[in-house]
């Protein structure tokens, strides 16, 4: 839902469009970046996930996966997709996507 929203953005942003590989390649950023996010959310609600039903058979609750395992992933994806957007496409676009 978030790609489609960024998508839809870039295309009414300018007059002309943007490259098919630039899109993409600010797509793969922006999903990075929000991968990282959801990761550091699981992070931080593992304790509470264990006390609900509905979310107790997560990885992180149940042990499988480490808060640090999870926790170097959300910064190594987190990294990728920043730098991504800073070296290929903009500094702003970096910025508000982090924000």
């Amino acid at each position: 839902m978030m790609l489609i929203c960024a998508l839809v953005g870039m295309l009414l942003a300018e007059e002309t469009i943007s490259s098919v590989s630039t899109i993409l390649i600010a797509l793969i950023g922006i999903a990075l970046c929000s991968g990282s996010a959801a990761a550091i959310n699981q992070v931080i609600d593992r304790k509470a996930d264990a006390a609900m039903t509905r979310t107790d058979q997560r990885p992180l609750p149940q042990g499988e996966l480490s808060a640090l395992h999870a926790s170097s992933f959300a910064l190594v994806i987190g990294i990728a997709g920043a730098l991504i957007l800073y070296l290929y496409i903009n500094t702003l676009t970096m910025i508000l996507t982090l924000a």
